[in-house]
């Protein structure tokens, strides 16, 4: 946009006086914004006027981008989506200034809809202004493997008292497969230590606590759960 900082205007008189105009005494004549074919810029007063020369360059275009603001997270799960909260992108402009970069012309690789993986170790950030000129910055993220860390019920058997020579019932037993991301799967399946169907046997004549493992297998990891149970041995 024209700056008129500076300008001043004159009105010369027949008599050889002159007068010289507030800025609101007289009509400035620009196209607003300026274009390349912007020559001049009219003064108007009454019925006379003048001109002002000006040269209006190419339109400035993003030199190169600079992270000012830190993204609020910069550590991620396998499988988690790229979070760009808090990231502030600063352009330096092909005239010397520099301005905030608008959000809706930014573009991110991996892009916000990837599921992220641990061989991704930066984020790509470039910016299109609408020029042919393509420029980027980055920043470091890390991205864990996710990967499971224990076996958790999220509801305990029925039955937990046996008699000696019982088998295990493992009715309303519910169990999930939990991930060192916070995640977890239920179980629709998982076998038992020591196999259903088995006699509890006792090594006393006390009642005594016994355990028996819930064991699921994960890509060739097998991972347990104890049950804690009472038996009671038969009387003689």
């Amino acid at each position: 946009v024209f700056d008129s900082t500076g300008l001043e205007v004159g009105i010369n008189y027949s008599d050889g006086t002159r007068k010289l105009l507030n800025a609101g005494d007289y009509e400035l004549v620009v196209s607003s914004p300026l274009t390349a074919a912007d020559k001049l810029v009219s003064i108007n007063y009454y019925g006379v006027s003048t001109s002002v020369s000006i040269s209006v360059g190419d339109e400035a275009y993003i030199v190169s981008l600079q992270l000012i603001g830190s993204p609020d997270v910069m550590t991620y799960y396998e499988g988690n989506l790229l979070n760009t909260s808090g990231v502030i992108i600063e352009a330096y402009m092909s005239d010397g200034s520099k301005l905030i970069v608008d959000p809706r012309i930014l573009t991110f690789y991996p892009s916000l809809d990837t599921p992220l993986t641990p061989d991704i170790t930066s984020v790509k950030i470039s910016a299109n202004d609408g020029t042919d000129k393509y420029c980027e910055c980055s920043f470091p993220i890390t991205v864990t493997k996710k990967v499971p860390t224990g076996l958790i019920a999220t509801s305990k058997p029925s039955k937990l008292e046996y008699a000696e020579g019982e088998a295990f019932n493992p009715d309303g037993l519910s169990l999930s497969l939990f991930f060192n991301d916070g995640s977890s799967i239920p179980l629709s399946s998982f076998t038992f230590s020591p196999e259903l169907g088995s006699s509890i046997m006792l090594h006393s004549n006390a009642t005594e606590k016994c355990i028996v493992y819930a064991v699921y297998n994960h890509e060739g990891e097998e991972f347990t759960y104890p049950i804690e149970i009472t038996v009671t041995p038969a009387e003689i």
